[in-house]
């Protein structure tokens, strides 16, 4: 029988390896993009639980934004900004900011979608709900 960890653990585990990847390879992009991705599926696991995600959408924030620094074209990075956006908009009472966020979130996931539409499957969902979630 194998021993399984809880999720968190794993998490951590896996970041633990992509640090130690950059630690040797800073330039290794697939790492930062790995670090990226990791976190989108932290927060969406996190979120999916009913627990507070709010370090893992800013640290996935920031990997996101070093990503776009080497490659501002990455219709995946822009997407993962998107959805990074709309967990941030999920959590927030105030109606303007929400709204931004939202719209932030929609302006990201069109972004992504018309660079590489092969996307649309990931991200689509979250297009349609930053749409719906705008309020007048």
């Amino acid at each position: 029988m194998l021993h399984q960890k809880a999720p968190d653990a794993e998490f951590r585990d896996a970041l633990k390896w992509l640090e130690k990847a950059l630690e040797l390879s800073p330039q290794f992009f697939e790492a930062w993009y790995s670090k990226a991705r990791l976190y989108y599926r932290w927060a969406e696991w996190k979120l999916g639980t009913g627990q507070n995600a709010m370090q893992e959408i800013q640290r996935g924030l920031e990997m996101v934004k070093k990503v776009l620094e080497i490659n501002p074209n990455s219709g995946e990075m822009l997407g993962l900004r998107g959805v990074f956006l709309l967990f941030q908009a999920r959590s927030v009472s105030n109606h303007s900011q929400h709204n931004e966020l939202m719209r932030k979130a929609q302006s990201n996931l069109e972004d992504a979608l018309r660079i590489n539409a092969n996307l649309s499957r990931t991200f689509l969902p979250y297009l349609k709900e930053a749409k719906a979630s705008i309020s007048k």
